[in-house]
């Protein structure tokens, strides 16, 4: 049958079941998953490498639910396939998170799916999105405002292991071949109802975009997204290089050199921003938080702009950088003991201390009485030490005249010897005349960052 031989010419083109193996059916009992069940079990009954399953997701919102279950259930057991039935609160999950029915139901079934794909050990998930579905989710997306990426719509196979082998056929298509084979299912009378905005889409807008544009609407709109999911996928290539290559990762903070990004395309540097926040964040960056972002870099050192999750971004003299709010608002003070040792990550020092029996001198150490008290702290409002031949100077004038960001400010560590500061980590320190019998060899040395 060419429906077989089409969907069977577009699995091998994504590589989607290479080497056979076992695959896992969303099934609704609607004709376009029953369709996808039904064309799988038919390959599978022709190449023993591919084993199937099903499962359905009961989303305990309309009266006919049941309904649908018992059918999906009938129509496995006819086949002799393993099937498996799970329900969901949907609209508990929509009312509990805030977010529309559709969206809900939507997370709730992927979450199942991908538990029944761990506990059978499935290679993938199969769902029954055909070319019409493609057309509307670019439709949905372009009315409600996206980028490039958007306009990829809905991918023939995904990084978590669900594929579309639908994605080739139209929902007339997929009919026909129900009608060929004889093969009844389940209709949801709410796909009807214009209630949700894809409904809407689905009935009226596509339609009338088909009588009164363009008959060939649905095959332009999927056209587009398979060129935007050829286009993207190359500046995402482009940008994982460039990535690598331009952003450095410590400790939570990411940077980028600020004339760098700025000479990069702006198709590769809004997606290095993206790449960048979403490494600390772990979740996408919105266009206009982007956009915020690349303005930035028009700006001096100390302009900082607040991202959501908690992230800022900043200019540091000649470096653009992403951390966490709270590593630049953190304070901290300790007492120096015998066998202290702390890494004061936002900055890269170690600083370690050990008693000893005499003075030792050098460039990373110094040798304070063990009988004084003993801390490291970070600066404190008013704070200024004694440079050696110069006088006093506050720490304020001292981070401006070494350039220290801002964002690192209350993260520098400073070692006091009876309240009184004695070195600035990196930079300054002023040796103890007093004596004691013992004393203290601290050392502060620089990490790599």
């Amino acid at each position: 049958m060419m429906f077989l031989t089409k969907v069977s010419a577009f699995m091998d083109e994504y590589q989607m079941l290479q080497n056979g193996g076992r695959v896992l059916v969303g099934l609704s009992g609607g004709a376009d998953s029953v369709a996808l069940l039904c064309l799988l079990h038919d390959m599978a009954s022709r190449d023993p490498s591919i084993q199937i399953a099903a499962v359905h997701v009961n989303h305990m919102l309309r009266e006919d639910a049941q309904r649908d279950e018992a059918f999906s259930r009938e129509l496995c057991r006819k086949r002799e396939i393993l099937f498996f039935a799970e329900r969901a609160d949907v609209a508990e999950v929509s009312r509990r998170k805030n977010i529309s029915l559709e969206d809900a139901g939507r997370q709730e079934r992927y979450r199942i799916f991908q538990k029944y794909r761990k506990r059978l050990c499935c290679d993938v998930i199969a769902t029954a999105h055909h070319k019409d579905d493609a057309a509307e989710t670019v439709l949905l997306r372009l009315l409600r405002g996206c980028g490039t990426e958007g306009l990829k719509g809905i991918l023939p196979v995904r990084e978590d292991g669900v594929i579309r082998p639908l994605l080739c056929v139209s929902k007339a298509e997929i009919l026909d071949y129900l009608n060929q084979i004889s093969q009844v299912y389940v209709t949801d009378e709410t796909n009807f109802s214009c209630d949700y905005t894809r409904n809407k889409i689905r009935n009226e807008l596509l339609p009338c975009l088909e009588r009164e544009y363009n008959p060939g609407i649905k095959e332009a709109l999927f056209r587009l997204s398979a060129l935007a999911s050829e286009d993207c996928a190359c500046l995402e290539k482009r940008a994982e290089t460039r990535f690598a290559s331009l952003c450095k990762i410590w400790d939570g903070e990411a940077r980028f050199s600020k004339k760098e990004l700025q000479h990069e395309e702006p198709a590769i540097r809004s997606r290095l921003i993206r790449k960048a926040y979403q490494k600390l964040a772990g979740k996408r960056l919105a266009y206009h938080h982007i956009k915020a972002a690349e303005k930035l870099l028009a700006n001096q050192t100390g302009k900082q702009i607040s991202l959501p999750g908690g992230i800022l971004a900043e200019i540091r003299y000649d470096s653009f950088v992403m951390h966490p709010r709270s590593s630049a608002e953190k304070t901290f003070s300790f007492a120096i003991t015998d066998g202290f040792s702390h890494l004061f990550a936002e900055t890269g020092f170690r600083i370690s201390a050990r008693l000893s029996s005499q003075k030792e001198a050098g460039k990373n150490l110094l040798s304070l009485p063990a009988d004084g008290r003993i801390t490291v702290r970070s600066r404190r409002e008013g704070d200024s030490m004694q440079l050696p031949g110069t006088g006093s100077k506050k720490v304020k004038d001292i981070f401006i005249d070494k350039k220290i960001p801002r964002s690192m400010r209350n993260a520098w560590p400073f070692i006091t010897y009876q309240d009184e500061i004695v070195w600035m980590a990196g930079f300054y320190k002023n040796e103890v005349r007093q004596n004691g019998k013992q004393y203290y060899i601290i050392t502060i040395e620089k990490q790599e960052r």
